[in-house]
């Protein structure tokens, strides 16, 4: 038994800027490009309110983008697109010192 995890599409922060480029290259950038850069954690659900009162104190931005769930399979990163499908994520990203 492991985790996975299920991106939401469709509330992953993007910088305007990356819309006018074709659709292509926009889900691959905000995926898999790397001149981005955010932090991403896991929060119980029940705690996520503690999260957003903290981000609220500091004046940052926190973005709930998907749920971890428990998989009876490998552990895997799913993304739910904005064509209502779910695929599964290939393990790739931009490698700063290659």
């Amino acid at each position: 038994m492991g985790v996975s995890i299920v991106i939401d599409e469709k509330h992953l922060p993007i910088h305007e800027s990356i819309q006018q480029f074709p659709q292509s290259l926009n889900t691959k950038w905000k995926l898999f490009g790397g001149e981005d850069f955010e932090l991403l954690g896991t929060v119980a659900p029940d705690e996520w309110h503690h999260v957003k009162q903290a981000s609220n104190n500091a004046k940052v931005k926190v973005t709930a983008i998907g749920k971890v769930i428990i998989s009876e399979t490998k552990d895997t990163v799913f993304m739910h697109t904005n064509h209502d499908k779910i695929v599964e994520l290939e393990s790739k990203g931009y490698t700063h010192l290659k």
